[in-house]
């Protein structure tokens, strides 16, 4: 479990900076670690919409659900 997750910091420019404690977290999934990477990216105010999300990405709504 995360326990010490934290924001990146924003910046004008189009990258982010954030801890490595959660990209070295083994109970994250490669997915998860991407997801939260672009979800932390965005502004603090942004509304999340699944839809919306899924149209960011070639994984779609129901990626999870595909197992290998």
């Amino acid at each position: 479990m995360l326990k010490n997750l934290m924001r990146v910091q924003k910046s004008k420019k189009d990258f982010s900076v954030t801890n490595n404690i959660w990209l070295k977290d083994t109970s994250l999934g490669w997915k998860s670690k991407g997801l939260l990477a672009y979800l932390l990216s965005l502004p603090d105010d942004e509304k999340i919409c699944v839809k919306e999300l899924a149209a960011h990405s070639t994984d779609g709504i129901n990626s999870n659900l595909h197992k290998d």
